[in-house]
């Protein structure tokens, strides 16, 4: 399987985002549902272009951000996606997915991914 959607179109990007953790965890995401962050949103839909957008898949290294935290915000891009598009109310995706112990660093990588 490809990550990108067409390899014979070299211009066109992939649907999918690479994100990589501060411990080198790789986290392959829908663009979709990863513009749930304004910062990655903005990177991708820029006029500019960034580095990490060129080649086959947008691919960004979060030296900030270590995997167990980077688990929960891709569980939260998902979570998002499927309750946007809903009109049913969404269940309490924190008492879901985040443990206490891991709130303060959550936070502070939210911040940084602005979603």
């Amino acid at each position: 399987m490809s990550l990108s959607d067409d390899e014979e179109t070299p211009n066109k990007q992939s649907k999918y985002v690479k994100l990589i953790s501060q411990d080198g965890f790789e986290f392959i995401v829908e663009k979709e549902c990863a513009c749930a962050s304004g910062f990655i949103n903005r990177l991708i839909h820029s006029a500019t272009k960034w580095e990490e957008t060129q080649g086959p898949i947008t691919t960004l290294h979060l030296k900030n951000i270590k995997s167990d935290i980077l688990e929960i915000i891709v569980k939260y891009f998902y979570f998002k996606n499927k309750y946007d598009k809903s009109e049913e109310d969404p269940p309490d995706f924190g008492a879901m997915h985040v443990p206490p112990n891991k709130v303060v660093q959550l936070l502070m990588a939210a911040h940084y991914l602005d979603c």
